[in-house]
């Protein structure tokens, strides 16, 4: 564009003064680059922007006590079969699930 302004100014073409001096400059810029008039009326094509990838969400670390146990499996279902074992009424029974899944059902 600021070629174009240049070029009239040294031509001393009449447009260099002219009150719609900049939007003329800009057509011709935007011939010179391909780039087709706006048709009256019509809108202007916005580009489809594509939403932003999300990254993956590592799964949280066991905090501190969780990453140092060292119970195993096996102990842990000797310990859950001695419990059940234990159960010798409904109050046993309550008190056993309110302790393992955290509520009667």
């Amino acid at each position: 564009m600021r070629e174009i302004d240049q070029s009239l100014r040294e031509t001393g073409n009449d447009l260099y003064y002219s009150s719609d001096k900049v939007s003329k400059i800009a057509m011709m810029a935007a011939n010179e680059m391909g780039i087709p008039p706006a048709r009256p009326g019509s809108k202007p094509k916005a580009k489809k922007v594509s939403p932003p990838r999300k990254s993956p969400v590592p799964p949280p670390s066991a905090s501190g006590a969780a990453r140092t146990n060292t119970t195993t499996a096996s102990e842990t279902q000797r310990a859950s079969e001695a419990a059940i074992a234990s159960i010798n009424s409904i109050d046993d029974l309550e008190n056993f699930l309110d302790k393992e899944i955290g509520g009667t059902f």
